[in-house]
């Protein structure tokens, strides 16, 4: 590459690509910490939202509970089950040790759309049966990893509300419903008044386009905890 001969241009030229070449190794080092999770979008307000938590599956493999309580979690969420007859493989065991160290607990029902909800709701009871749970019960609902609906939409919709019935007819109190800003326009907008709503918002705290309030906001999706090796979902409550 030929340099300008004119020294003002030359230094200009300089200039231009010393700052090009701080860009691109800023752009790398956030795009790093994105990936890695040692960057988030989202830092929610702790005098605003104190009591945060996180919700988890098989996918976290083995967590060292001891270390992950100096962390200061309020609540664990973990995955219970998952259309009529899946149960994660360590809900046993993630309910026990998060018991034993003093965390709040609550269970969740990851919906199949192709499969009928009373058999899901059933199944999901069988699972958490005796197993104290503070934080309650929670139904997944979300595209991703999903079937499509076999019915319509309407049929869809009771199916849902189907779940909800049993499990709160079981339990004595209102399942929190967990969506993706996309699932709850498409499926919840305006309905399911009478549970909580427990909304993804990654990039910003959510607004539900129907005017509820939220009950938890899922901030994070690639957050990193002591205790846990890979990734956890980070939540706050209102």
């Amino acid at each position: 590459m030929a340099f300008p001969r004119d020294p003002k241009i030359r230094r200009r030229f300089v200039w231009i690509l010393a700052l090009v070449a701080i860009g691109g190794s800023c752009a790398a080092l956030l795009g790093y910490g994105l990936w890695t999770g040692r960057v988030q979008f989202n830092h929610p307000s702790v005098s605003r939202f104190p009591r945060r938590g996180i919700d988890i599956s098989h996918h976290q493999g083995r967590i060292d509970w001891e270390q992950l309580s100096q962390e200061r979690l309020d609540f664990v969420i973990a995955k219970a089950t998952e259309g009529i007859d899946h149960k994660d493989t360590r809900f046993a065991e993630y309910s026990q040790a998060a018991l034993a160290t003093g965390h709040r607990l609550g269970a969740y029902h990851f919906y199949r759309m192709c499969r009928e909800g009373t058999a899901q709701a059933r199944h999901f009871l069988r699972t958490i049966d005796g197993i104290p749970l503070d934080m309650g019960t929670a139904l997944d609902l979300e595209y991703g990893g999903n079937c499509q609906a076999t019915g319509t939409r309407e049929e869809t919709i009771r199916q849902i509300h189907a779940f909800l019935d049993t499990v709160e007819q079981a339990t004595g109190k209102p399942v929190m419903i967990y969506a993706t800003p996309e699932f709850y326009e498409d499926w919840l907008r305006g309905d399911f008044a009478a549970n909580p709503i427990w909304i993804r918002g990654i990039f910003r705290e959510p607004r539900l386009p129907d005017g509820r309030e939220w009950t938890l906001w899922q901030y994070a999706a690639r957050g990193r905890l002591d205790g846990i090796e890979g990734f956890v979902d980070l939540n706050a409550m209102r």
